[in-house]
Parts: structure tokens; sequence; C-alpha cells
């Protein structure tokens, strides 16, 4: 079905310009050369949770958009977690990350 092939190129093309942008920008993750595999699965985990730290950061501060959360916090990210732990501790953290890594939900 060619709607359905063009749903998938758009889909990613959507991931492709937003979260792999976002982490090959910030976190530069298209310079690394890992050989090792384990080194790529540990790599690929800290990114990941780099970038949903940002996001819920993002989300909680109420910023425009992840671009200004990273302005801000960009010479000291330790308090953007200073100011972002107190406030997870009340919530449910799983469900944050798992939300987060999947990127906002539309509404």
């Amino acid at each position: 079905n060619q709607q359905l092939i063009m749903e998938t190129i758009d889909n990613r093309w959507h991931i492709e310009s937003g979260y792999h942008w976002w982490k090959d920008d910030f976190l530069k993750e298209d310079e690394c050369t890992f050989m090792d595999k384990n080194a790529i699965k540990v790599m690929a985990t800290f990114n990941n949770i780099t970038y949903a730290l940002y996001r819920i950061a993002s989300a909680i501060f109420d910023d425009s958009c992840m671009a200004e959360t990273r302005i801000r916090y960009e010479e000291c990210p330790e308090k953007m977690l200073e100011k972002l732990i107190p406030l997870m501790e009340k919530q449910n953290l799983t469900m944050l990350l798992k939300q987060n890594m999947k990127g906002r939900k539309k509404s």
C-alpha cells in the first residue's frame, strides 16, 4: 500500500530530524567510534537517559522546547538535576521516563 509506505517514510524522517538530531547535535552521538558492542549499548543507554531527563525538565519547567532547557543549563547541567530530582521524587519516575523517552504526546 503506497499510503503505508509514505507514512513509514514520514515517520522515519520525524525521528531523524527530531530525536536523532538532538542526540547527535547535543550528545555528539554520530562522532562516537566505539567498536565494542557493550560500549555502544552503554553509550546509547546513557544518551537515552540524558534525552529523557531533558524532556522531563522541559515539560516540568514549562519551557517551550528542549532547546530552551538545553541552553539554560548548558554550562551546568547539575543545576538542572538539583531542581529536577526533588520534583521527580514526588512523582512516578518510571512513568515519567517511559513517557518522555518516547516523546511528548501530541494534543
